[in-house]
């Protein structure tokens, strides 16, 4: 199937579009490369909208589509379009995470640079927190540096972010037996 396919079918961005998309994925599997691909063209609204539509299969229906994590994972490094990376993040915030070292230690790359990066869509940092805490719970050691880069960079940051950091950080306190908590500002 070639972009030029999903092209026409998206012709807004609506939930329903989404959906409906979904269901025509799920139906014929063979039609996912293709979406993803376009997503991956990074070269106009088409592929912010397969985007968001890769990321709603992959949320439904991880046995058809978690295949495809993996290339998601490495196009997250790679691209500058931050609707994307947002909801290629947000993959990551629901699905298993990698078991594979190299893969895991990759994931927390990006969730560390993203958690630190000056961006105009805040959900790229709050999807990269959230990450974050989960990476944590499987490596412990993570838990300290977490905190830190949470406290140094709620500082002036959006309320979003800060509303964010300030319940990852009571419950980091919380897990390190700290008494402080966090009012959130």
């Amino acid at each position: 199937m070639s972009n030029n396919f999903w092209r026409n079918i998206l012709y807004d961005s609506s939930k329903q579009l989404v959906v409906d998309s979904f269901k025509d994925c799920e139906k014929q599997p063979e039609l996912f490369p293709s979406l993803l691909a376009l997503a991956e063209e990074q070269k106009s609204k088409y592929s912010q909208r397969a985007a968001r539509i890769v990321t709603y299969s992959i949320e439904k229906r991880p046995d058809l589509f978690g295949q495809y994590i993996n290339e998601i994972l490495y196009f997250i490094e790679i691209t500058h379009d931050e609707s994307i990376k947002f909801c290629f993040l947000k993959v990551f915030t629901f699905c298993e995470l990698p078991e594979d070292e190299e893969k895991l230690g990759l994931l927390t790359k990006i969730a560390f640079d993203a958690t630190m990066a000056k961006v105009e869509r805040i959900a790229v940092r709050i999807y990269a927190i959230d990450i974050l805490y989960r990476i944590s719970q499987l490596i412990p050691e993570l838990k300290r540096e977490l905190l830190y880069v949470l406290e140094k960079y709620m500082q002036d940051a959006p309320p979003a972010f800060s509303n964010r950091a300030t319940k990852y950080m009571n419950m980091l306190k919380k897990e390190f037996g700290m008494k402080e908590e966090i009012i959130d500002y």
